[in-house]
């Protein structure tokens, strides 16, 4: 049997009146024309309603005017609080303080009255708008954990992402190798090598990439970075060079470029270098209407190391590259790299969807000299 009492408010509830509190303070605080109208308006009904109290409340003139104040002030603003604050007092002098009709007071008592009222007007208005300041702060202060407690979330669910790709592509490379071995095309030892140089390999390019410092670095640069690497890596005297828009990619999109990379880049320092002459390599990455277009050429001999695409490929290099490609949406194409007859070079072009936001307005290509990448010490 009910007890005639009212239902416990549920937290929703309470949430849902809290947000529309802000939301009301939040719109008369932004737009200083409504703000001034709830000033006025709600100095008119606290008028209107002390005027109906009449002569029983001769004693508490202010008794209605004070919450004009608090919630103008509160809900508005300083400004339309200030303005709420005159006209009440203006108000009160002229129907509600002895003489009634003048806006002067007759007596000690009335001027008292007065003092008392901007006293505690004043007060209000200087808490209420500490407070407001204070509350202000206080939401900044939440949107920017909300937005810090989400961005985190989602790096967290990339990096578990990432990681299993990663995992994945481990294991990829290993189950090749051992089917080397097994059909007798690669020595143990060679292929237990290859797979500890890729493991390497992509242990270089995740330290780089997650690499604070280069969080805000363009693409360009961290190519340039990742071949120096790379060089190093291998022990290669070759020489790159890198042609590339001032592209900023999400590391989403850029691990899985940047391990393409270094997997064309492996393959042209593995292939395209001779005898006293080291090879040369140019990464071009420009914008190729809808898509973006990333060639790895080098000025080798050419010839067979891979296939057309890596999709017709059977060896440990095409599925990486297809593995890593399907990540991006993109279509990979190998081919000649249109060098002169002797060494006409290969290339390997990427082609991936753009998205917006990728390249700052107003912005150049940049364009890095030939260098020679470090050679370990």
């Amino acid at each position: 049997m009910s007890d005639g009492s009212a239902p416990p408010i549920s937290r929703d509830e309470k949430a849902s009146a809290r947000a529309g509190a802000r939301l009301g303070r939040g719109f008369l605080r932004r737009n200083v024309a409504a703000g001034y109208f709830f000033a006025l308006g709600a100095t008119a009904v606290a008028v209107g309603l002390r005027m109906q109290l009449g002569p029983d409340f001769v004693g508490f003139p202010f008794v209605t005017l004070f919450p004009a104040v608090i919630l103008t002030t509160y809900f508005a603003g300083l400004g339309p609080g200030v303005l709420a604050g005159v006209l009440c007092g203006a108000a009160a002098l002229y129907w509600f303080i002895p003489p009634f009709g003048k806006i002067k007071p007759a007596n000690a008592q009335g001027m008292i009255a007065m003092a008392f009222y901007l006293l505690i007007v004043g007060l209000d208005i200087l808490l209420i708008e500490v407070m407001n300041r204070a509350l202000e702060r206080l939401e900044a202060e939440q949107r920017i954990t909300r937005r810090l407690y989400l961005q985190h979330r989602g790096l967290f669910q990339e990096l578990q992402h990432r990681v299993a790709n990663n995992m994945a592509l481990v294991g990829s490379i290993l189950r090749v190798q051992l089917r080397r071995v097994r059909d007798g095309r690669q020595d143990p030892e060679k292929a237990m090598a290859d797979a500890v140089d890729r493991l390497e390999i992509m242990a270089r390019v995740h330290r780089r990439l997650y690499d604070p410092a280069a969080a805000d670095a363009p693409v360009g640069t961290l190519l340039g970075a990742l071949c120096d690497d790379l060089s190093t890596l291998s022990g290669s005297d070759a020489r790159c060079r890198v042609t590339a828009e001032p592209l900023f990619l999400e590391l989403r999109r850029l691990l899985p470029l940047s391990l393409l990379v270094a997997e064309a880049m492996t393959n042209a320092i593995k292939h395209a270098g001779a005898p006293g002459r080291p090879p040369r390599i140019h990464i071009l990455m420009r914008r190729d209407g809808p898509l973006w277009m990333l060639d790895v050429a080098d000025d080798g001999p050419g010839g067979s190391f891979g296939a057309a695409t890596p999709a017709d490929g059977n060896g440990l290099g095409s599925r990486i590259m297809q593995n890593l490609a399907q990540q991006l949406d993109a279509v990979i194409e190998i081919g000649p790299a249109e060098g002169p007859p002797d060494r006409p070079g290969r290339r390997v072009r990427v082609r991936f969807p753009a998205e917006d936001g990728e390249v700052p307005p107003q912005s150049r290509s940049s364009v890095t000299p030939w260098h020679d990448s470090p050679r370990p010490s």
